[in-house]
């Protein structure tokens, strides 16, 4: 393109990219008032140079009014002090004598210090000047700080922030600089001009920028090219990117055309300032200024058009003269400006649409405005828990993961929802959030809240949408459908990971995609070199054979890579190039030559006569020798070579035919390209993203260098140049691009599946061509409109948050380019690696509720256009459908206290944008990476689910709500990690067990002790870490409660079973002291818990106070207050050789067998017809013995056959006779009592018998009490207690209500009975730690065993003498030793107490 004419208003640039011009630049100004608030400061020895550098043809400065000039001056510049005064009368002087004769055409007035924020020239020559003459010998950074210890106390000092919020530095490059490819200025020993100083501070302290010029911009200008740059923005890596920029600056001469040095993607950076500018006028003709405030307006124009379609592209925006471009570019150049035309919105719609913007923000949901919402977790931080316990060990009291659940439904629940929901409007077919509303939807099955967003359209449309998502119960449990349900934590990839050498993996909530390398030719250049190879006889070249190994760790190219691969050394007389990292380094040990710490990114290749290294940038692909100093060595004949051209370089010298590969290289070869998987269908990524984008605009945003040359022009295509150019060919031009760096070859080569030779180079401007390419590749034309879906909808608003966390790129075409540009080398992490993944477990909800919006925009969009326009809408309860059917929710469980807690830790590699299919699971991805260290516990089940089911630690490393991981780096620094850093809950509940057993068995125990019942009697271990303590204050409200904040105990009520807390804030709690029954999952009976008062009423407590506890699992410790969880009864176990100890069988004592025992929940289903009369039924809390009825019903004739088929079937549970005349009983076979009925019944009460509709009338009026008295103090929505189950259900076309056949207009009824269960023969226990035994015998009272050397010491079980050997669980020999020794101690105290004092204790 050549260069084009036009002003540009600097306002509309961006930072850190390098902008040419042939005409003037305008000088920004304030957004809110063009004459005021802006003060300009440039960067020069003299007053002169001041007002030179904005007389320069590159400025526009119109509205400049005032110059001003310091007229004190008294510093200390290292020992000197400087004192300078210069007086008004002088100060007039020097103006009008000396600097007004500069711009004798400008209206510039000298102003004496009173500016009152009007547009100004900060003159502050003098200060730079003195500081540059002073006569010094220091140099380095000794100057470099000395000179910017006074710039902050001279520059931001002197300026009203208050008045000046359009702050502008203005470094001319060449007042400093002769010549911009002078290297030298990098060099710290060469401080003696600014911008030297300036890029040694930005590279040691950039700190120092944001700290004191923060809200500035710092402008580099070199006669037409300038870049800007942000310093709030700067951090470490800053000064690489000066140093870039600074290498893109070109020597020109005055009027020079730009064409000569401008490429074409900076030339679309101008375009679109030039486009944006223009965009604002139209707005400005448009609508009145004060009908829009600043923000809007700002927003207005920022937003491009894919993101908020009110961005008005004007057909009237000035032509670039067509004189200067030739015909083809024209035309093409046209093309372009038709297709990125939208029409322009009347008036009143495009004011409809910016208040609709505006509005939005102020949107109200749980009484805080959409903008506050938004605005409430600006850190993602989880703040730590401090546990209230008494212990020694320090990591158990202050905890960061057991806040992880809470902090995210605090700080971005709301957040996500609604981000999820205001996406919509930066869509091309937008929809404009125009109201929101949640209410609490819960009823006795569910805890849910509904939402309700209306929408308004480009149309004018309304749209509402409702849907309910689930309420959390203590952060992390949810009840949906009767059923109370927890989803596992899952361990998700980054948005964007490499996963393998040739594959990168792109993550999202909406779906998820491959981009490979496809192909075997890596490169022309590669090819042809092979064949040199192949052919060579020349003896100075010689070859070591073998595949390289090694070279993962290191950062290589994809060429070198592939060399490495059949070659481990190439041999020259002078030079030995290495392909395998491991022989250089060694080599370069032996030769005593270190490998620079600040070369990271290089990789040393060859070695000239076993002194000069020559390394491999693996960034940029260029290779490079060291000077004496470690630094680059300029002029070393190296420069701007790949590896490749280095190695041609080097074998060109013995044999000259290498010199001619670069014309031997032949057109028309395939070579490799990078293509996505998509629909199921692998897409070339060129041909996707120039159908979004458009051909030359990708090429463009992919920064790659072309021009195009019609075939009506005389023109030789070359072979191949050295130059790294590439030819495609149309039908009425070619297309002629760099093939370097490599990631231009990856993208471009994909066209080696189109026939270009068919098509115009026009055609790819527009979408039309791609219909009928990709008609030929997929068979489908209308396959693009799912790539528009695809692209509208792939980065929802996390995963865009994430990506800017890590500074990756969140537009979809730029996401697709950079990881193409990962392809280009071989490096990647492990799948296994938690570097490249988050944790998340609520937030799965947002995700899932994402994907069922996203599926009903799609709808939407593609109809959009259409007369009958589709609504979007979803179904209310899809999210919730998504919820249960999806592999990560689980039922929870009520089993015991180390269950709940690693359900509360499961955690899967499946779920949404997972792994879920099982057979994806290879080794690698099941194994432990070392970074799971501090994240993840051993503990797996030892099953196809190894690997794939982790769970865990008790405080993972876990850094943010986001899920970001603190993986540790070092493995020195594994042992500052506390217990609670690698131990899951079961683990950390077994002392000893994960430093001393075999890993297997700990996995064992673990699974072990998840699954243990309830002992009745239980003891506190002797030996525990503390963890019995924090166990409590880590789980639900199950098996404890806790207190949420300081208060008193109101009320405990016996009667009704209900403990009302008073907060000092006026809040109330009610904790429920009924037994609730808890499922148990996968087994066929129930268990039963049951919480008792730890505090009296009318007792004070503190926040995180433990106030009611299960007494089966926990006991108090009186002499600290706190609740201690208990494993099971301690027992006197011998290690002995017998009978009894056979194929792991055990016998025990009668005293074991009775503390062993345990309460067991059995429920019968009992089924009636609508006719049936019951005569007797149980109540809760009845006592029950063997063959007492639990039911007695007569059945009708017409309900007969149906009710005995259904009722009246032999089952081992249940004993009971059968009156001949239909009278029914079925009786229990247990001693126990009735802890729960619940009725479930299909049609409305009238319609059952009065026997059953008074039963059914006691329960729910029951409900209603119990309700009317919690309501006295909370909204019964916001307590989880639980009610009689006594509902009307549907049994839908299936006819079953918890999955028994119910006949219409049924009932269903479950009694659950609690009974007893002793321990007894068959039954089987665990030993401490994966010590399983099977009780085959018992010892009467009496009959047991003992110790010789005291009667009193009776055994309680037998265990084989090589058991813990064997099984290699050596912490049970720890543990019981110390036991035996706890034991002992006492016994010997006591025994020492009596004889003293006479007395028995």
């Amino acid at each position: 393109m050549k260069g084009l004419i036009f002003l540009i208003d600097i306002r509309f640039l961006k930072p850190n990219i390098l902008y040419r011009n042939n005409s003037k630049f305008r000088l920004p100004l304030n957004t809110k008032g063009k004459e005021k608030g802006t003060v300009y400061v440039p960067i020069v020895k003299t007053e002169e140079d001041t007002l030179k550098f904005f007389k320069d043809e590159m400025w526009d400065m119109r509205l400049i009014r005032f110059y001003y000039h310091e007229k004190l001056f008294n510093y200390k510049i290292y020992n000197k002090v400087i004192r300078y005064r210069i007086q008004d009368t002088e100060l007039k002087e020097l103006f009008e004598s000396r600097l007004r004769p500069i711009i004798p055409d400008l209206n510039l007035a000298l102003n004496y210090g009173i500016l009152k924020g009007r547009n100004y020239i900060h003159d502050m020559s003098f200060f730079t000047n003195e500081f540059f003459n002073l006569q010094d010998s220091r140099i380095g950074m000794m100057r470099v700080n000395e000179y910017f210890r006074l710039f902050k106390e001279f520059i931001p000092k002197k300026i009203d922030h208050t008045l000046y919020n359009n702050k502008c530095m203005f470094i001319p490059i060449n007042y400093w600089v002769s010549d911009v490819k002078d290297m030298t200025i990098f060099n710290l020993r060469q401080t003696g001009n600014f911008i030297s100083l300036f890029f040694h501070k930005l590279k040691e302290e950039p700190s120092y920028f944001a700290k004191n010029f923060s809200g500035w911009k710092f402008f580099f200008t070199y006669r037409n090219q300038l870049f800007f740059m942000l310093p709030e923005t700067f951090n470490e890596d800053t000064h690489k990117e000066f140093r870039k920029l600074w290498l893109k600056l070109r020597p020109v001469k005055k009027n020079e055309d730009i064409e000569s040095f401008a490429t074409e993607d900076e030339m679309e950076e101008i375009i679109e300032a030039r486009n944006r500018t223009k965009i604002k006028e139209k707005i400005d003709d448009l609508i009145k200024q004060d009908e829009i405030d600043d923000e809007i307006m700002d927003e207005l124009i920022n937003k491009s058009a894919d993101k908020l379609d009110i961005a008005i592209r004007s057909k009237d925006i000035e032509e670039v003269p067509d004189a200067i471009m030739t015909p083809l570019e024209l035309e093409l150049e046209k093309v372009n400006s038709e297709l990125s035309q939208t029409l322009p919105k009347s008036k009143p719609r495009l004011a409809r649409e910016i208040q609709l913007v505006k509005n939005m923000k102020n949107i109200k949901l749980d009484n805080m405005t959409i903008e506050e919402i938004q605005s409430r977790a600006s850190t993602n931080k989880i703040d730590p828990i401090e546990l209230p316990i008494d212990t020694i060990n320090p990591s158990l009291r202050k905890m960061t993961f057991p806040n992880f659940d809470e902090a995210y439904l605090k700080n971005n629940y709301r957040r996500d929802i609604v981000s999820i929901m205001t996406s919509f409007q930066y869509k091309d077919k937008p929809l404009y959030l125009i109201d929101a509303k949640v209410k609490d939807a819960s009823d006795p099955l569910n805890k849910v809240e509904e939402f309700s967003f209306v929408f308004e359209d480009e149309k004018g449309k309304r749209h509402n949408l409702t849907v309910l998502l689930p309420k959390f119960i203590n952060g992390r449990f949810m009840k949906i459908g009767g059923n109370k349900k927890i989803m596992s934590n899952q361990i998700i990839p980054l948005p964007i990971i490499k996963t393998a050498p040739d594959t990168v993996k792109i993550s999202t909530n909406y779906k998820r995609t491959f981009i490979t390398r496809f192909g075997q030719n890596i490169s022309p250049k590669v090819v042809e070199l092979y064949k040199k190879f192949s052919s060579l006889s020349n003896s100075k070249i010689k070859f070591e054979l073998g595949s390289a190994k090694g070279n993962r760790g290191y950062m290589t190219t994809i060429e070198y890579d592939e060399l490495a691969s059949k070659y481990r050394k190439i041999i020259l007389p002078d030079i030995m190039i290495y392909l395998s990292q491991n022989e250089i380094r060694q080599e370069m040990k032996k030769l005593g030559i270190k490998i620079p710490e600040n070369n990271s990114d290089s990789i040393p290749v060859a070695i000239r006569n076993n002194k000069e290294v020559i390394y491999l940038d693996s960034v940029n692909n260029t290779v490079f020798v060291l000077d004496s100093k470690g630094n680059r060595k300029q002029n070393s004949g190296y420069e701007n070579l790949d590896f490749i051209d280095f190695l041609i370089k080097e074998m060109s010298k013995h044999d000259e035919s290498f010199s001619q590969i670069y014309k031997s290289i032949p057109r028309e070869r395939k070579y490799m390209y990078s293509r996505a998987l998509i629909m199921e269908k692998r897409v070339p990524i060129v041909l996707l993203l120039a159908y979004l984008e458009g051909l030359l605009n990708l090429m463009k945003r992919a920064n790659i260098n072309y021009r195009i040359i019609s075939k009506e022009e005389s023109f030789n295509v070359p072979k191949y140049k050295k130059g790294y150019e590439e030819v495609i060919e149309f039908a009425d031009a070619w297309l002629i691009y760099d093939v370097y760096p490599l990631r231009n070859s990856l993208l471009m080569n994909g066209f080696v599946e189109v026939p270009t030779k068919m098509y115009e180079i026009k055609q790819f401007l527009t979408k039309d061509v791609y219909h009928e390419i990709f008609d030929t590749l997929f068979g489908r034309s209308n396959i693009g409109y799912a790539f528009e879906n695809f692209q509208q909808l792939f980065i929802d608003p996390i995963t865009e948050e994430i990506l800017r966390d890590f500074n990756l790129p969140t537009n979809f075409i730029d996401v697709f380019l950079y990881a193409n540009a990962l392809l280009e080398d071989n490096s990647y992490t492990d799948e296994g690696d938690m570097r490249m993944h988050r944790v998340r477990s609520n937030e799965m909800v947002t995700a899932f509720l994402y994907e069922t919006i996203a599926k009903a925009y799609e709808d939407y969009r593609l109809n959009a256009d259409k007369a009958l326009s589709k609504k979007f809408t979803v179904k209310k309860d899809a999210v919730l459908i998504k919820i249960l059917t999806n592999q990560v929710t689980k039922d929870y469980s009520d089993l015991n206290p180390l269950y709940t807690i690693d359900l509360m830790r499961s955690t899967t590699f499946k779920g949404p944008a997972g792994m879920n299919q099982d057979r994806s699971y290879n080794l690698s991805k099941r194994s432990f990476h070392p970074s799971m260290a501090g994240v993840l516990s051993q503990a797996s089940p030892i099953s196809g689910s190894i690997g794939i089911a982790r769970t865990l630690t008790v405080d993972a490393r876990i850094t943010s709500t986001r899920g970001y991981i603190d993986v540790v780096e070092k493995p020195e620094d594994l042992n500052k990690l506390s217990t609670t850093n690698f131990a899951s809950g079961a683990e950390a509940a077994l002392p000893f067990s994960i430093t001393s057993d075999e890993p297997e068995r700990v996995a064992m125990s673990s699974a072990q002790s998840r699954h243990t019942l309830a002992c009745v009697g239980s003891d506190r271990n002797l030996v525990y870490s503390g963890f019995e303590k924090a166990l409590p204050h880590l789980i639900g409200d199950t098996f404890v409660f806790k207190a949420k904040k300081d208060g008193k105990v109101l009320k405990i009520d016996t009667k009704s079973r209900l403990m009302v807390l008073g907060y000092d804030d006026g809040t109330k709690d009610v904790i429920n002291l009924e037994p609730e029954i808890g499922k148990n999952s996968g087994s066929g009976f129930f268990v039963s818990n049951k919480l008792e008062p730890l505090v009296k009423e009318g007792e004070s407590f503190k926040a995180g106070k433990l106030i009611a506890h299960n007494p089966e699992f926990f006991t108090l410790d009186k002499r600290t207050g706190d609740s201690v969880f208990m494993h099971g009864p301690l027992a006197r176990i011998a290690l002995v050789y017998s009978s009894k100890t056979f194929e792991d069988s055990t016998k025990i004592s009668k005293r074991l067998s009775d503390k062993l025992s345990s309460h067991i929940v059995i429920k019968k289903d009992i089924v009636l017809g609508p006719n049936a009369n019951i005569s007797k039924m149980v109540k809760k809390y009845d006592k029950v013995e063997v063959n007492d009825p639990l039911i007695i019903f007569d059945i009708s004739h017409e309900d007969d056959l149906v009710n005995k088929f259904l009722n009246l079937a032999e089952d081992e549970d249940v004993n009971y006779d059968v009156d001949e005349a239909s009278r029914n009983i079925i009786s229990s076979k247990y001693n126990g009592e009735i802890e729960d009925i619940k009725i479930y019944y299909t049609a409305p009460k009238e319609r059952y018998n009065k026997s059953i509709q008074d039963i059914i009338n006691h329960y729910e009026k029951e409900n209603k009490n119990r309700l009317k008295q919690i309501s006295e103090y909370v909204n019964p929505n916001d307590v989880d207690i639980p009610l009689n189950e006594v509902y009307y259900v549907d049994p839908g076309v299936s006819g079953k209500v918890k999955g028994n056949k119910v006949p219409k207009d049924g009932l269903l009824i479950e009694i659950y009975i609690k009974y007893r269960d002793t321990f007894s023969i068959g039954d089987k226990l665990a030993a401490f730690i994966a010590c399983k035994a099977i009780a085959c015998d018992t010892w009467e009272e009496g009959e047991e065993p003992y110790l010789l050397s005291d009667p009193d010491d009776k055994i309680d079980a037998y265990l084989g003498v090589i058991t813990l050997g064997a099984r290699m669980t050596f912490s049970a020999i720890k543990t019981g030793l110390i036991n035996s020794i706890l034991i002992g101690m006492k016994k010997n105290v006591r025994k020492m107490y009596e004889e003293i004092y006479g007395e028995k204790i």
